[in-house]
């Protein structure tokens, strides 16, 4: 069973995950499962929020500072991001 992601949720990425940035965008490898996953712009300033132990709101303040949108729009696309990096097993999340 998940764990269902809200603002308090904590986000860990997960261990046998590795991050090479290159020119702004980034690739995740799960040394595990052997696949990749890549990341355009932003979500790589998400995985570098993510860096350590973060909450979700957290992230998401990080992104409100960054970006000019409306904070609910940035609170569905970074949920729904979240999921697809959970889905993949390169994050766990962590209820309250």
């Amino acid at each position: 069973m998940t764990c269902e992601i809200d603002s308090d949720s904590t986000i860990s990425i997960a261990e046998d995950v590795i991050f090479r940035e290159i020119h702004g965008e980034a690739v995740l490898l799960n040394l595990q499962t052997g696949k990749y996953f890549g990341l355009d712009e932003v979500g790589t300033a998400i995985w570098g929020l993510l860096a350590g132990h973060r909450t979700v709101e957290a992230v998401l303040d990080g992104l409100a500072e960054r970006y000019e949108a409306p904070r609910e729009r940035l609170e569905i696309d970074l949920g729904r991001f979240l999921e697809l990096l959970r889905d993949r097993e390169l994050i766990s999340v962590i209820g309250r």
